[in-house]
């Protein structure tokens, strides 16, 4: 007998496991979870080494720096921070006081004296004693970067800021930028000194220019100007002026129309950035309402309960759709067979029913004692939530940049920046024995505009210059070294030459930008005041504001604005998974301890809206994950004091009880029986019928809010509407306190509503509680037209609405940001390494490069250094320069030379770090300073365009650092050509002992998060090109179940443990440098 095709069931979508299958995978999961502990117990006991040894080391650098006496001050405390830098200002205060001219000592007919004591006070001779006023403003300048230095490590401490009071860390966030700008107050005060004396400081060129010059470690610094001689600029040979700042390797070219009398320009390059941390695009934008995915955790034992708690609720989801499923299809087949036996009685009977459906397809069935298995769709799940993840906060569209805007994000600002202004100070005018200096503004250096004037006029002044003759006339010209732009388009800009140093020429080409401050005006807002008369006794008064334009970031946005994040209703439908196993669990994609203090004080919010399905709470089943999710988003909504409609339930049937059988002692519980039969109040959740005592001012922790669907509404039968129920029970709760503080400065206005009888209510509430309190203040709005409107108006008269609408202006907002925009033309001559720029305004110049340029890693090996057995080599090959790194107990050394094609006996070295570095931040900066940075931030993966890579699993990858560490004393690691083939979970390294010489020492294995084996990689091919598929053969090794490398290794050399590494500092230097550069992911 052949079956219907509508009886048949579905084709299986879902694979299904026995009990037995289910519980051994189970068993699986929690043995390696055993195994794991006992390699992570020895990199558990470096650490904790490690940090001992730390402490003992800082508190001999605390003792150090106590004994020394260098003046520094505690980074830890603001307050002596600005102190130290008013002393500094105070000390450089009084040297300028005590400042004589040495010129006025000047005596040229000094050596006509036959005086046995007479002295030489000649101009040339006094000029070799002139005091070097630089040398105090460097020091300045060196303590206030060693104390940012400081500052900077504190704010990095996750540990120490936690132990300082909040208003302390908010404090010293500050520091760093305040101390810049007293490093940029030093600088003018340097320029402001300079300039009003010329003569004394100054060197002249020539009969009408003069230069001022100082060199140091952390900046260059030049003044060059025009003496105070009469020049009449529009009978010049040339309608330009070159400026040699050969101090600082850089030549400009100023056009006719910023040209006057004592020109002064003031160039300063610092080897220091100041102002990248002022961009927008500096930090990832991590905010603490953001779940973090599990692709973020990164303890391997942590990343594995919560892959296998994710997998459980998958399967409660689909066992609970199924059930439902298959209810709905024997419903529906129920009343199918009801319809047909009924047509079958009465099959005469005209209409009788109506038409018979046609069945439904049966849905596939879940049999006793089998279980879906969920590990593919937790594998979709968890790879959709990764890549989610990573576009929505990680993607360059969402930095919301400007045009022409740098992203700080790909590139990275070298070299340090150049500043060039112009400047003028005071009136200076020197005689023969006494000088004179006419100080205004408080002795304030004043900055010029730098912004060209491009008008017609400037222009025909221009034209008055012939020229094919200033060609000439150049030609002739010996004096001049700095190439000229004379032709007509060029003459009215600047034109900049900057000598690039040789280590940024190596592997990239600068591109020039400019750091400005730009206001940005927002659209104007609309607030709509709508005032609404009911029926009722009291006055509801409710604002609308409507937002036309969002903020640029949250650094750069208006106060208390609210930026809604955008959101794609698609992906509601999706579950996602997000809960780690444990609430401790790390998160690389957490914000730090500082990023979470920031934003609590943000005066711009950023609102990030969950997206949630909302569902019928009494129809549709209730899984352990809606559990979870109830709980998470209703108790934080919920105040401690509130009662629930139960609890008035059961004291009206209490009250029933009681009257029944006054003498009978009742005990409160829930009464069943002939009692519950008695109807009792509808009772929902609301705010009016709460009576218990609570705190004046109630305090509710933060929340995210919720976006429904398209088609959801707030009914209180699903799951969106309770939760906004509970939303606007909160909101009363946080506007009863300010109902009360009212009631001392509001003024009275007398209204025949108020002798009205109060309303009795059958059970005590709220609304009578605050009656019994206030029958008048309570009720009174702080809007003035709003009470008249109330007094003029009678108690019974109908609703009414009167709406007013205020546009308010906001004010323009200020951006700081890197940007191309007024450079007008660059060009890069590689041979002579200069960099020249025309532009129409001057400023702080900086160069750009790409911060991923050697990535992705071509290959990289580790062994034990046969020279020096205390140090493990760990070698690193870009596709531009090789890197060696040299991990010992105390700190980190390494050097860069070309990748060599035969062997050379002493290479060139690009860089040569030869003292060991226990810093990876100083590490960090010492190589991008070089432009050779090799450690990828967080959302590298948007930018490294240059090569193929597969980025790991991030728990996995770092424990195969961790037992690299463990064993790098016995094996050598390197880099297998299948590893960037591979998927993200299989992760493909080759080993060896050195020690053995035997054909098969060196072998391929893979490790995923849920095992390890050896294996062969071979390649299949598909017909798609553009997928790979990659075959693994376990090879004759694998005579058990490994569960991480360490295993593995132990089944090759059973002393492999006693061999391990001891050295707890060389394991976490070592450790930490394969976690900052990631070659699993990036090669």
């Amino acid at each position: 007998m052949v079956k219907r095709k509508t009886m048949v069931a579905h084709k299986s979508t879902v694979d299904l496991l026995s009990e037995d299958e289910w519980m051994a995978r189970r068993n699986t999961y929690m043995q390696r979870l055993s195994d794991l502990r006992i390699s992570i117990a020895f990199i558990d006991e470096a650490i904790e080494e490690y940090k001992e040894l730390q402490k003992k080391q800082l508190q001999d650098e605390k003792w150090k720096s106590y004994m020394a006496c260098d003046g520094q001050p505690n980074p830890n405390r603001p307050a002596e921070i600005r102190q130290f830098v008013y002393q500094l200002k105070f000390l450089e205060q009084e040297s300028y006081n005590e400042d004589i001219n040495w010129v006025l000592s000047v005596d040229e007919r000094s050596i006509l004296s036959h005086a046995p004591d007479r002295s030489d006070m000649t101009r040339r001779n006094l000029e070799k004693s002139r005091p070097n006023i630089g040398q105090l403003y460097d020091d300045n300048v060196q303590r206030v970067l060693e104390t940012i230095g400081r500052v900077e490590r504190v704010l990095r401490n996750d540990d120490e800021l936690l132990r300082l009071p909040t208003f302390q860390v908010l404090e010293l966030d500050k520091m760093p930028s305040e101390l810049h700008s007293d490093i940029e107050t030093f600088f003018d005060k340097l320029t402001y000194r300079v300039i009003c004396a010329p003569e004394a400081y100054m060197t002249t060129k020539g009969s009408i220019l003069s230069y001022y010059c100082y060199n140091c470690s952390n900046f260059n610094f030049q003044i060059w100007g025009l003496q105070d001689v009469p020049i009449r600029f529009n009978y010049m040979k040339l309608p330009i002026i070159c400026s040699d700042l050969d101090c600082v390797g850089v030549t400009l070219q100023l056009p006719l129309s910023v040209l006057c009398d004592n020109l002064t320009l003031r160039c300063v390059q610092t080897f220091f950035d100041p102002f990248s941390q002022l961009s927008k695009s500096y930090e990832l934008n991590m905010d603490g309402s953001i779940v973090s995915p599990n692709c973020g955790l990164v303890d391997i034992a942590d990343s594995l309960m919560t892959e296998w708690m994710t997998q459980m609720d998958i399967q409660e989801d689909i066992m609970t759709k199924m059930n439902t499923e298959m209810e709905i299809y024997n419903a529906a087949m129920a009343a199918i067979a009801q319809a047909i036996s009924q047509k079958k009685k009465k099959p005469d009977k005209k209409g009788a029913g109506k038409p018979i459906p046609k069945p439904p397809k049966m849905p596939q069935e879940l049999l006793a004692g089998t279980f879906p298995d969920p590990y593919k769709l937790f594998l979709e799940q968890d790879k959709k939530d990764c890549s989610d993840f990573f576009n929505e906060y990680f993607h360059p569209d969402h930095l919301s940049l400007l045009p022409f805007e740098v992203n700080l994000r790909r590139f990275i600002i070298m070299g340090g920046v150049i500043s060039l202004v112009f400047v003028r100070g005071a009136k200076h005018i020197t005689f023969d024995k006494f000088n004179i200096t006419l100080h205004e503004d408080g002795r304030v250096l004043r900055r010029k505009l730098d912004e060209l004037d491009l008008s017609s006029e400037s222009k025909s002044r221009l034209s008055k210059f012939n020229i094919p003759q200033m060609k000439n006339d150049t030609d002739q010209e010996e004096d001049s070294e700095c190439h000229l732009h004379l032709e007509p388009d060029e003459l009215p800009f600047y034109f900049l030459t900057f000598q690039v140093p040789n280590h940024l020429c190596l592997w990239g080409e600068p591109m020039v930008c400019q750091f400005v401050v730009e206001e940005i005006e927002e659209e104007e807002k609309e607030e709509e005041i709508v005032f609404e008369r009911l029926e009722k006794k009291q006055n509801k008064v409710r604002k609308v504001i409507r937002k036309k334009s969002d903020s640029l970031n949250k650094k750069t946005a208006s106060a208390k604005s609210v930026i809604a994040a955008e959101v794609n209703p698609e992906e509601i439908d999706k579950p996602k998974y997000h809960q780690p196993a444990l609430e401790t669990s790390v998160n690389i994609y957490r914000p730090t301890a500082l990023s979470m203090v920031r934003q609590s004080v943000l005066e711009s919010e950023v609102v990030h809206q969950s997206l949630v399905k909302s569902y019928e709470q009494q129809t549709e089943p209730v899984s352990t994950r809606r559990l979870n999710f109830l709980k998470q988003h209703c108790l934080p909504r919920i105040i401690s004091s509130f009662k629930f409609p139960r609890e008035f339930i059961d004291d009206e049937l209490e009250e029933q009880a009681m009257k029944k059988g006054p003498f009978t002692q009742i005990y409160r519980r829930r009464l069943t029986g002939s009692l519950t039969n008695e109807p009792t109040g509808h009772h929902p959740f609301n705010y009016e019928d709460q009576s218990f005592p609570e705190r004046i001012y109630p305090r509710f922790p933060l929340v995210s809010p919720l976006k429904p669907e398209m088609d959801s509404t707030k009914d209180d039968a699903t799951m969106y509407g309770f939760i906004q129920q509970l939303d606007d029970i909160k909101d009363k709760y946080l506007e009863a306190p300010k109902k009360i503080e009212q009631q001392a400065t509001a003024t009275v206005r007398m209204s025949r509503r108020i002798f009205h009888e109060l309303p009795i209510s059958n059970r005590p509430g709220r609304r009578s509680s605050y009656m019994r309190r206030s029958t008048r203040l309570l009720e009174l709005d702080d809007n003035p037209m709003e009470r008249e409107f109330e007094a003029s108006e009678p108690s019974d008269t109908l609703g009414k609405i009167r709406k007013e609408s205020i546009v308010r202006k906001i004010e323009p907002i200020k951006v700081f940001h890197w940007t191309t925009k007024f450079i007008l033309e660059s060009q890069f001559d590689r041979e002579s390494k200069v960099l020249t720029v025309k532009t129409d305004r001057l400023g702080k110049f900086g160069f750009a490069y790409h911060r991923y340029t050697h990535f992705p890693f071509r290959h990289w090996e580790l062994e034990k250094n046969v020279d020096n057995q205390d140090e493990i080599i760990f070698t690193l090959d870009t596709y531009l320069v090789r890197v060696v790194f040299f991990i010992s107990k105390d700190g980190i050394r390494c050097h860069a030379v070309d990748i060599p094609k035969e062997y050379i006996a002493k290479p060139f070295k690009y860089i040569d770090i030869k003292d060991p570095v226990s810093d990876f931040v100083e590490l960090r900066k010492r190589l991008q300073d070089m432009n050779l940075n090799v450690f990828a931030e967080l959302d590298a993966c948007f930018y490294i365009d240059q090569g193929y890579f597969s980025q790991k699993h991030l728990a996995a990858e770092l424990h195969i650092y961790d037992a690299i560490a463990v064993h790098a004393k016995l094996m050598e690691f390197s880099h297998s050509q299948w590893n960037r083939l591979a998927s993200n979970r299989d992760l493909v390294l080759c080993l060896r002992n050195p020690k053995d010489v035997h054909d098969g020492a060196e072998v391929t294995v893979r490790v995923t998060p849920e095992n390890s084996t050896f294996v062969e990689v071979t390649e299949l091919c598909t017909e798609n090109l553009n997928a790979i598929r990659l075959n693994y053969r376990n090879t004759w090794r694998n005579i058990g179940t490994y569960s991480d490398l360490h295993q593995l290794i132990n089944s090759m050399y059973p002393h492999a443990t006693d061999m391990r590494n001891r050295d707890a500092n060389q394991m976490y230097y070592l450790r930490q440098l394969l976690q900052e550069i990631r070659p699993l992911s990036f090669s």
